[in-house]
């Protein structure tokens, strides 16, 4: 789905970055890239010249995580979103739309699509394919699942997402959440019914 000039490269070599302020992890693989997460003051990593086009996958599309979207897209980055939250994108536009399930590749690399509803409609996860990596925007935080207060989202929702989308992934999996620190799927799965009990 994703223009192949995306996704096209050499060796896979690969690091992960997390920018401090930008809430966006970025995944190199040789001259290809792509950035997963929000997408703020990201001004610097558009004037770094070394970076090809890449493509910008949402998690969601709360303020916090489209603030860059039109810079980016005036950069030449295609931006994506899951249909569910699209509409709130209609000021800065999108240029694709995710499915649940599907799978994103950027040179050897596989990027696995996850629909975890709650936080908002059409909140997102993404499962590095081969690794112990997921990114789960803003549903999966260490302490419990992301804010369900504003318009879209809803608790009973979120709670069910992630225990059933996120939690039968490996105790070692690594939660690479939107904002904060990382936590791990093994240290946050027991304390599901504490979230469940106190409400949030």
């Amino acid at each position: 789905r994703f223009h192949t000039r995306y996704i096209t490269c050499a060796d896979a070599r690969t690091r992960a970055r997390t920018p401090t302020h930008t809430h966006t992890h970025t995944y190199t693989h040789t001259r290809a890239r792509a950035r997963i997460k929000g997408l703020e003051s990201n001004e610097a990593y558009l004037k770094r010249p070394e970076v090809p086009p890449s493509a910008s996958l949402d998690h969601h599309g709360h303020h916090d995580h489209i603030g860059a979207v039109t810079q980016m897209r005036e950069a030449g980055y295609e931006v994506a979103v899951t249909a569910a939250d699209a509409p709130m994108l209609k000021e800065v536009g999108y240029d694709v739309l995710i499915d649940d399930k599907e799978v994103i590749e950027f040179g050897s690399l596989r990027l696995h699509a996850i629909h975890n509803p709650g936080h908002t409609p059409g909140s997102i996860s993404f499962h590095l394919d081969g690794t112990p990596l997921l990114f789960t925007g803003d549903t999966l935080f260490p302490g419990g699942p992301g804010a369900t207060q504003y318009e879209g989202g809803d608790f009973n929702t979120i709670i069910t997402s992630i225990d059933s989308l996120l939690f039968p992934f490996p105790d070692d999996t690594i939660v690479l959440p939107g904002h904060g620190n990382d936590t791990t799927i093994g240290t946050e799965r027991p304390h599901l019914q504490e979230w469940v009990d106190r409400g949030w």
